[in-house]
């Protein structure tokens, strides 16, 4: 029970930390679309 809850925790901050840094680089032009960011987040 514990484990499943740190477990979300520790998922999430890996989500907001993937997701910041793919529209810092969306902003910087480096990635072209969104698609490219939704694949990014599914390897992890």
């Amino acid at each position: 029970m514990f484990w499943d809850k740190d477990f979300s925790v520790w998922q999430n901050i890996v989500i907001n930390f993937t997701l910041k840094r793919a529209i810092k680089e969306v902003l910087e032009g480096k990635i072209k679309s969104w698609e490219q960011v939704m694949r990014e987040l599914e390897k992890k």
